[in-house]
């Protein structure tokens, strides 16, 4: 992981974010795919770089602001299993053994792309943002700074949500 961000919301309604690059942790290993990725984005490889900090630092200020949110708190990702895995494991390396259950008590982890495969009943395989209405997203973009993406999902989830509650209508590929 070289960057983490998170935004929190209540009753729709955004009510802190949280951001942070981390330098690499002793041992770690690059993944080529990873890196060419970032050698596309290179603007955003190099602020990341200029800004990060060590992970077990970041890792506890983030558990410290998670902490401090009212509860019940969900982790909502895109893909979930993807992004918590990072989480899980930093937060379990440079924090706590338990640090993952102080904060989605029993690993709570909502994943937006099986959120839209139902809310839209399209296969999981079919689930994209983009067949998300982009006004949804409020025109925030993905890109690829951590907090950035965050809140660009999790206001689209916010949508989401509420098209499930029915107070939005939505159809797929719209």
């Amino acid at each position: 992981m070289i960057a983490l961000g998170a935004v929190a919301y209540r009753d729709g309604k955004e009510i802190g974010h949280f951001y942070a690059a981390l330098n690499e942790w002793d041992g770690a290993e690059r993944s080529e795919g990873t890196m060419q990725f970032w050698m596309k984005n290179l603007d955003e490889w190099k602020r990341i770089r200029k800004e990060r900090r060590d992970p077990a630092e970041v890792m506890k200020e983030f558990y410290d602001w998670c902490i401090a949110l009212p509860q019940p708190r969900v982790l909502a990702a895109n893909p979930a299993c993807f992004d918590s895995a990072f989480l899980f494991w930093y937060l379990y390396k440079f924090v706590a053994e338990d640090a993952v259950n102080d904060l989605f008590k029993r690993n709570r982890a909502l994943d937006i792309r099986s959120y839209i495969s139902a809310i839209l009943a399209v296969p999981y395989s079919e689930a994209e943002r983009s067949l998300v209405p982009k006004e949804w997203s409020e025109g925030f973009e993905i890109t690829h700074n951590a907090l950035d993406d965050a809140r660009e999902q999790g206001t689209m989830l916010v949508h989401l949500m509420k098209a499930c509650a029915g107070e939005l209508e939505i159809e797929a590929g719209v």
